[in-house]
């Protein structure tokens, strides 16, 4: 289906050049499913430092996260930029909770979901929690995203695609599932919304635990993460000090 290349906000603010929505969780979720209920096809994308600077690196990427249709500030570091701009009330929009939003939106107006992504244990368990914690959800489609080959992630994404979800959650990893999103997100022949959720699904299977929170509130998060999985500490590092030094600067 055609879709708009950017919605247009006046509450759209840049960093960097990447566009962020600044709204609170509720106008998040209402502007998500207003561009659903007018036809579209909508992308979301969650944006911190690191995805920003991986975009930097990589101009296709870049252009995924520039052209969705909702970016949120899920980052303390993107939420950090924003408050230099101004925007000093501005909360961090946790993908996580976000996407729990889109799915009791989904469960309470009779619009089925699909999701793809982790392994099959964490699947199984995310597809159980979900439909405990919402009795009326449909899910009409779920799988691992463990393949062999890329022909065998197409024809499973074409048999999600085929079941026509409302809502569809992709937890392939960044930038994997922004890709994937974007290359299928056209194939949709009826209104959609994609999200790349990365770890969520791990939290909601109750593989991974969720910071506190005091945590939370405090924007460290980030923090949590890193004394619970230490090898993303490596990763991290440099693209989030290469962010903060080009908002600081200017560059």
């Amino acid at each position: 289906m055609t879709t708009p290349s950017h919605a247009s906000s006046a509450n759209k603010a840049f960093v960097l050049g990447y566009g962020l929505d600044c709204l609170t969780m509720a106008e998040a979720l209402e502007k998500t499913t207003n561009l659903y209920a007018q036809g579209q096809a909508v992308q979301v994308v969650t944006l911190n430092p690191e995805m920003i600077m991986k975009g930097e690196e990589t101009p296709a990427f870049g252009t995924i996260l520039k052209q969705a249709d909702v970016a949120l500030p899920d980052g303390a570091g993107a939420v950090w930029a924003l408050k230099r701009q101004g925007y000093a009330q501005q909360s961090r929009l946790p993908g996580i909770e976000f996407s729990e939003g889109l799915v009791r939106w989904c469960a309470e107006n009779a619009k089925p979901i699909a999701l793809l992504g982790a392994s099959p244990e964490v699947m199984a368990k995310t597809v159980e929690t979900l439909q405990a914690k919402f009795p009326s959800l449909q899910i009409g489609f779920s799988h691992h995203g463990f393949f062999d080959s890329p022909e065998a992630l197409e024809a499973v994404s074409q048999q999600l695609i085929a079941t026509q979800p409302a809502l569809v959650l992709v937890a392939l990893g960044v930038p994997k599932q922004e890709y994937w999103i974007a290359e299928h997100k056209p194939q949709f022949t009826a209104p959609v919304i994609c999200v790349g959720v990365g770890g969520s699904f791990d939290v909601w299977s109750g593989t991974l635990q969720r910071a506190p929170q005091w945590m939370r509130g405090l924007n460290l998060e980030w923090l949590w993460r890193f004394s619970l999985q230490p090898w993303r500490i490596q990763r991290s590092v440099k693209p989030i000090l290469t962010f903060l030094w080009r908002v600081v600067f200017n560059q």
